[in-house]
């Protein structure tokens, strides 16, 4: 069902450019301001660090298109698109999480893993995206121990096995800019 989408994002991003706007979005987006910075320490030199409100799209961190396993979920969210802050900069520097994020773009060897999303996990919990959605997620991951019993790994395990997050538009920034004619003919 999903084979297209996951192809899409298999073949359309480069990830040895540092731009990781999909080819097939970047003549669509050439308008909007994209951003860059492909490191935590370029980021927080740039003009853009500590911006409160802005809908510059940040071209220098992974898409997040989805997160977990689009194929076997149960639960399915829709989020507008992956915010930012200088932390999920610094995240993507660490070379594990880097790895199994580019795994879950692809969308490869979900099956071989305990957290399928990659927030859910306990060794990423310190990324932005872990501490956003361990936060939402505590009274659902609470409710499962009452019923299952067990211990919030173990919870957490069941809950990302299930759960799915997909975003309208894939790409970070900190508030959402674009417009919905141009969303509509997004490629992505």
């Amino acid at each position: 069902m999903f084979e297209k989408l996951i192809h899409f994002w298999r073949t359309n991003v480069d990830l040895k450019s540092g731009n990781y706007i999909a080819k097939d979005d970047q003549p669509f987006l050439k308008k909007y301001n994209l951003i860059p910075p492909h490191s935590f320490a370029e980021f927080v030199r740039s003009d853009f660090y500590g911006k409160k409100k802005s809908s510059e799209v940040h071209s220098g961190l992974l898409p997040r298109p989805y997160g977990g396993d689009i194929e076997n979920a149960t639960i399915y969210f829709l989020m507008g698109n992956p915010g930012v802050g200088s932390w999920d900069y610094f995240d993507e520097e660490n070379e594990d999480y880097r790895k199994e994020s580019i795994q879950n773009l692809h969308q490869e060897d979900l099956k071989k893993t305990d957290y399928p999303f990659l927030p859910l996990n306990p060794l990423y919990s310190w990324t932005g995206a872990g501490r956003y959605w361990n936060r939402k997620l505590s009274p659902l991951i609470e409710d499962v121990i009452g019923k299952r019993g067990g211990n919030y790994r173990n919870a957490a395990s069941f809950i990302s096995k299930k759960f799915c997050v997909f975003e309208l538009f894939p790409y970070h920034s900190k508030s959402f800019g674009i417009k919905n004619k141009d969303l509509k003919i997004l490629p992505s």
